[in-house]
């Protein structure tokens, strides 16, 4: 058997060319049921008003042999009336539709024949020409619905899978037609992306340009050999900042060594940071002697005990210190010192630093505008892959249903 194929606009075309010589004739039919099951809507209303305005006159009579039988009957007849205004006809009539208002119109005789056989009894033998012609309508309206529920279980099931295929197929172009939409729309945000991209980049080479401007050079460069500045600093002072640490407490504790406030000052300095305490000194470092002279005299006087290896080397420390073994880092830290702060303090390092950070700011803007496009471009790219899916799982049923149904083979180009 050869493979038709045809596109998703020509499929419905073609389907109903190949069904409509039978499917005219049973939606025709299907039309005819439906407009009949109104009919027993409204025939049924219209005898329950009957039972209604017969059993409202005698209660209005007050006539106590009829009055309990006549309430019976007036509160069955707002049952069943009730009960059939609640079914609901079809305006498009297909296999779904019909078959579900005919088995409601079952239930509701099934559930009035039930009341009839419990309550017409007991209202007996009042009312008998209306029950009577109650009982005619009823039971013909039950023939009627007969003939529709055959309709429907032998006839009208044969165009079931069909109708679902029509409703398949007009789904699938509004499948298609939205896939295209969304589509429009990741083409729209991917050039957004493109443009977030070459902005941040743009921004990225701009900061990159100012770094690499020579006040920033310099700057960095300071920064360096200040860092070895510091590390030959603490480097020397390493025997001293015990003993340090033990004059600082011992004059904190009893007054007993005799340090103005200047040099406990900076002895705390040099204790916490000697690069920042010896860049402070003047120079010759006068504090620092002054403070060491003390020192000596204290470890040499038994008043600053430290273990013999320890006292040992911090005399020597001492002893160099004194002599001007600092006079070279001093003089380094201090032109360092300085010459950072005169960078800092440059109209053209503030002006760098300014747009720098307008530059950091706007990249900051950027990025959170980027994460927004990404999570927007990452939503609409799953919801085009779901409904690309369900686009070719409409098209294989189409095709499934058309073979089933009247053994053609097809093949849907999307």
């Amino acid at each position: 058997m050869s493979e038709l194929t045809l596109s998703s606009q020509e499929i419905k075309k073609w389907l109903k060319n190949q069904t409509d010589h039978f499917l005219s004739p049973i939606q025709n039919q299907a039309q005819k049921n439906c407009d009949q099951l109104q009919e027993i809507k409204e025939s049924v209303i219209e005898i329950t008003k009957t039972l209604l305005d017969s059993s409202s006159k005698e209660i209005e009579k007050r006539n106590m042999r009829v009055l309990n039988r006549a309430r019976a009957l007036n509160k069955l007849a707002h049952l069943f009336s009730e009960r059939i205004r609640r079914i609901k006809i079809p305006e498009t009539i297909t296999y779904a539709n019909l078959s579900k208002a005919a088995k409601e119109t079952n239930k509701v005789f099934l559930v009035t024949d039930i009341d009839i056989k419990n309550w017409f009894p007991r209202i007996s033998p009042f009312f008998i020409r209306d029950r009577r012609k109650f009982l005619t309508i009823h039971e013909k309206a039950k023939e009627s619905l007969a003939e529709i529920d055959d309709f429907v279980k032998n006839e009208y099931i044969k165009t079931k899978t069909l109708q679902e295929t029509f409703q398949l197929i007009s789904d699938l172009i509004n499948l298609k037609k939205r896939l295209t939409e969304i589509q429009t729309e990741l083409k729209v945000i991917e050039k957004d992306q493109n443009s977030i991209t070459t902005q941040l980049s743009n921004l990225t080479n701009n900061i990159t340009s100012l770094e690499e401007k020579d006040t920033l050079n310099q700057l960095s460069q300071i920064e360096t050999e200040i860092i070895n500045l510091r590390k030959e600093v603490s480097q020397a002072f390493r025997r001293l900042k015990k003993p340090f640490k033990k004059m600082q407490a011992q004059t904190l504790r009893d007054n007993s060594i005799n340090l103005r406030p200047q040099e406990l000052a900076i002895l705390e300095l040099y204790i916490e940071n000697p690069f920042e305490a010896l860049a402070q000194e003047k120079t010759g470092y006068p504090l620092l002697k002054q403070i060491l002279k003390i020192l000596r005299d204290l470890m040499g006087s038994g008043k600053l005990k430290l273990k013999s290896d320890k006292k040992r080397k911090a005399q020597e420390s001492i002893k160099k210190i004194s002599n001007n073994s600092l006079v070279k880092l001093h003089e380094q830290s201090v032109q360092k010192i300085k010459q950072k702060k005169q960078l800092l303090n440059s109209e053209t390092l503030a002006e760098i630093t300014q747009k720098k950070t307008e530059f950091k700011e706007q990249t900051r803007k950027i990025k959170a505008k980027k994460d927004r496009i990404d999570a927007h471009a990452l939503v609409k790219k799953n919801k085009y892959n779901q409904m690309s899916k369900r686009i070719q799982e409409h098209k294989k049923l189409i095709e499934k249903n058309v073979y089933e149904s009247i053994e053609k083979k097809i093949k849907i180009e999307l």
